[in-house]
């Protein structure tokens, strides 16, 4: 059983936390939107003419659907590198590696999911920062037994 400092719990679940909301307020929604397109394009076009008054020339749904789906692809491949190189890392003990992804996580969570999950990336990023200046930039790989004495 290893016993993990109160920071690196911390940090680990705010990343956790800011995966999830990237997720729910990023991918979910553009995959949504995406699929909805693919499935009724004049369905979409007819509700951007309604709501805004600009008018899509059909010629260009087959651009924007494929553009779309390219876009929601990119979306999910940000999520699942961001999960690698955020959580995966400060479960492994890689502090140092993971704090970079947090930061740049947290100002693509600002940036396109709607503030909350930049937050939590943000929040992990400081933790790890904390974490680095008392523990060191790698985990020490050790297991501490209820005794106190430390085994490879």
């Amino acid at each position: 059983m290893s016993v993990r400092p109160p920071e690196v719990w911390a940090a680990h679940e705010y990343a956790v936390v800011g995966s999830i909301f990237f997720f729910l307020f990023t991918v979910l929604p553009l995959l949504a939107v995406s699929l909805l397109f693919i499935a009724d394009s004049s369905l979409v076009l007819f509700y951007i003419a309604f709501l805004t008054g600009i008018v899509i020339p059909a010629v260009w749904v087959l651009p924007i659907m494929m553009g779309a789906g390219i876009f929601a692809i990119i979306i999910v491949l940000i999520f699942i590198g961001a999960y690698l190189t955020t959580v995966k890392r400060i479960d492994d003990g890689l502090y140092e590696a993971a704090k970079t992804p947090c930061l740049i996580m947290g100002i693509l969570g600002l940036l396109i999911g709607l503030i909350v999950p930049g937050i939590f990336y943000m929040l992990a990023y400081t933790k790890l920062g904390e974490v680095i200046l008392r523990y060191g930039p790698v985990a020490s790989r050790t297991v501490l037994t209820p005794v106190g004495v430390a085994t490879t």
